[in-house]
């Protein structure tokens, strides 16, 4: 006999998997609404799935009526079956590791949960997601549901993994990083998933439930309180570690931080390879650095520069005030770039450039890879060519191809900046080198080049369309020497080309 009225457990369960379908839902709002951050669009779908999963497992809680209640139930999937899969999505992005997150790569997993989704609403013409289901009165209102093996083998296995995979990777990450709020968020995240993932194994593995019903919604209402935790006190949402990284160590100048007793607090890969010692951190910046003087090291103006002799190369040292984010001095930044000594250094120097854009030559970019690959550091290359070059030259002449390469030049340039070296190897052909820059810097380069290059050019009065292949490869992972390395990011580029010549052409 169905039960006229629902019992107060039951009622007060479900107004907290409306509490957590609220809360999932404001915090898809808000960061939906933040600045970009490292796996945002992943987080807010999270979130939605969230919300979606504890708002039909409310509707299912305050039903009384057996149909409705059983479909409901299995309305819930629609939610949670997306939120494992997208967790390990974000957990790729927010981690930077997330190389292997192209278009395709994307579009097939999330066959995965989008099947499990239409064998659950139809599971009752298969039994693959619920061999059967009983509605039970008594002692309170309950579906007894007996799992099929599409449940039991396939989506208990994958979500558990995924979820474990991501918690491993937020552990690797944080034992990496050197960041306080970094590793702060990552704790909040991994203690609010953990928390989901403890009471969904204990319902799912040893049938633990509250009252009949499924504890894992409610559970759902802790995310939303830690992940709030994580904005408050570690800045979630609000400053990824990349915004510090990417700036200090992936510039192509040695920069060196130092204290207010002179010495060494941290320093980028630039400035590692021109140290004297083997340990600089915590040293003093004299034995570090021995060409660097004592003014610079205690100079109480804003800025200090001084020249020095260096290995038979100029040396301009710059000093600047390092102030903490209170604005309390706590040291010196010290920037080093070697100068052209001399007026036959800068003769070499103007002929080793491309005449028309500017750029470094074939030539001198060659000597520059060369050195690189000899100082044993890792770098990446990224290999740009203009798309249907030769079609545009012949249509309006070779000044309209020269103002092109011109305008594609400047345009690099304000992509990469100082961080690299931009040269022009070929009629139509650009390449990038960037020092101590990892894979997921030369990829962004890549993204904010294809940004950068996409707007119209207006030549002749009239505006053009041009776009470029572009190609990375990274030393030592794709070549130790440079014919390997630029056949690869060659090989790569031309790939790129073909496919969006068989796109066009269909």
């Amino acid at each position: 006999m169905e039960p006229d009225v629902l019992p107060l457990l039951s009622i007060g369960i479900a107004m907290l998997t409306l509490l957590s379908c609220l809360s999932s839902a404001f915090l898809a709002v808000y960061s939906f609404t933040r600045d970009p951050f490292p796996g945002k669009r992943e987080f807010s779908l999270i979130c939605v799935s969230a919300a979606v999963w504890a708002g039909f497992a409310t509707a299912e809680y305050l039903s009384l009526d057996p149909t409705a209640r059983t479909i409901f139930g299995q309305l819930t999937y629609a939610g949670s079956a997306w939120i494992t899969l997208l967790w390990l999505f974000f957990v790729l992005r927010f981690t930077h590791k997330d190389r292997y997150l192209t278009p395709w790569v994307t579009r097939l997993a999330f066959l995965l949960p989008a099947s499990s989704v239409v064998l659950a609403l139809t599971t009752q013409y298969h039994g693959l997601v619920w061999a059967s289901v009983e509605y039970l009165a008594t002692p309170y209102p309950d579906l007894y549901i007996e799992r099929g093996p599409w449940f039991n083998f396939v989506m208990t296995p994958l979500h558990y993994g995924f979820i474990l995979v991501g918690i491993l990777l937020l552990m690797s990450a944080y034992v990496q990083s050197e960041s306080r709020e970094y590793r702060g968020q990552i704790l909040w995240l991994i203690c609010s998933v953990a928390a989901i993932m403890v009471v969904s194994m204990l319902h799912v593995l040893s049938g633990v439930s509250l009252y009949g019903l499924d504890p894992t919604p409610v559970t759902l209402l802790v995310a939303p309180l830690l992940v709030s935790v994580a904005i408050n006190r570690n800045r979630f949402m609000q400053r990824p570690e990349i915004s510090y990284r990417s700036v200090f160590m992936d510039a192509r100048d040695p920069v060196v931080l130092v204290d207010s007793q002179g010495r060494v607090m941290d320093l980028n890969p630039a400035a590692r390879a021109m140290c004297s010692i083997e340990s600089p951190l915590r040293a003093s910046v004299r034995d570090a650095f021995p060409d660097c003087s004592e003014a610079l090291i205690s100079a109480s103006g804003r800025e200090l520069v001084e020249e020095a002799r260096q290995g038979g190369k100029q040396i301009e040292f710059r000093s600047r005030e390092l102030r903490d984010t209170r604005g309390v001095l706590i040291g010196r930044q010290l920037t080093m770039r070697a100068l052209a000594a001399t007026p036959d250094a800068l003769a070499t120097t103007y002929v080793d450039r491309d005449p028309l854009t500017g750029l470094i030559g074939r030539k001198a970019f060659f000597t520059r890879l060369d050195a690189a690959i000899e100082s044993a550091q890792f770098f990446t290359l990224v290999f740009a060519d203009l798309n249907e070059f030769r079609e545009l030259n012949s249509a309006l002449g070779h000044n309209a191809g020269d103002q092109v390469l011109i305008e594609t030049a400047r345009r690099m340039l304000d992509v990469v900046d100082n961080r690299g070296v931009t040269a022009r190897v070929g009629g139509d052909e650009f390449v990038i080198l960037l020092p101590s820059a990892s894979r997921e810097v030369g990829l962004r380069i890549c993204e904010r080049l294809e940004k950068q290059l996409s707007p119209e050019f207006i030549l002749a009065g009239q505006a053009t369309k041009i776009s470029a292949s572009i190609g990375l490869a990274c030393y030592p992972d794709d070549g130790q020497d440079s014919a390997t390395l630029m056949g690869n990011v060659d090989k790569r580029m031309y790939w790129i080309k073909r496919r969006r010549l068989r796109s066009n052409a269909n």
